[in-house]
């Protein structure tokens, strides 16, 4: 099941204003084609660290948004939207 997204600063595609981001479940294929996890874990404390381009690239899948549209993003919606998308992995910011 995917997520819809308030964002706090519209944003633009083209000619359509978007206000809220429809985001799609990300599959295995996803996975595959990123190369990679949005987040790593530090095998020695067990910290979480966030990528920041593997976000936006699964933005950019989930939302078949082009990346120049997500970059219209308020910093405070993306790093909002970078805990939803952890859910997603089974990570959560608590």
């Amino acid at each position: 099941m995917g997520i819809s997204f308030n964002l706090t600063k519209s944003i633009k595609n083209g000619d359509t204003v978007i206000n809220t981001l429809e985001l799609r479940e990300p599959t295995v294929a996803d996975i595959e084609k990123i190369g990679n996890y949005a987040y790593s874990v530090d095998p020695e404390t067990g910290s979480l660290a966030i990528a920041p381009k593997m976000v936006m690239a699964y933005l950019v899948q989930l939302t078949a948004l082009p990346p120049s549209t997500l970059r219209q993003m308020s910093i405070k919606d993306f790093d909002k939207l970078r805990w939803e998308l952890l859910n997603f992995f089974g990570q959560s910011e608590s």
